[in-house]
């Protein structure tokens, strides 16, 4: 599960803009994070995380009234594009913290993707991740 949580913490400031598949099942999610994909890629603007087997996929929105909305269907969770912020691991469920709320899932695995469906590998991902921030932090 650590290598999971990696994955999600690699793709802090991502934002999910697409859900397909189902849960249980396979689901396929498209992350906006430009930086990050653009070094990958020279011109897509999002990543893609497969997870497989995933069974536990949902979204708790907290708003302004301190109260706390579930979210468990896909296309409800994509209408909120939920911004990444970490991961953790809790009792086997991954916990992601967002910027408005966490999403709650568990899965078998994942592969990440470009969006020309060119597999990529999560040492490429933080490779890619880490120059960015350290070209960053030279011109800061």
């Amino acid at each position: 599960m650590k290598q999971n949580c990696n994955v999600w913490n690699t793709l802090h400031d991502g934002v999910i803009t697409n859900i397909e598949g189902n849960v249980v099942g396979d689901l396929s999610l498209t992350i906006q994070i430009d930086y990050l994909a653009k070094r990958l890629s020279g011109s897509y603007d999002s990543v893609k995380i497969k997870l497989h087997e995933c069974s536990v996929f949902n979204y708790e929105l907290y708003d302004s009234k301190e109260e706390i909305k579930q979210f468990k269907s896909l296309e409800e969770i994509k209408k909120q594009q939920p911004i990444l912020l970490s991961c953790e691991c809790e009792k086997g469920v991954l916990l992601i913290a967002c910027a408005s709320g966490i999403i709650k899932c568990k899965y078998a695995s994942s592969e990440l993707f470009l969006l020309n469906n060119k597999k990529i590998s999560y040492q490429i991902l933080s490779s890619e991740c880490e120059l960015y921030w350290d070209e960053w932090e030279k011109k800061a």
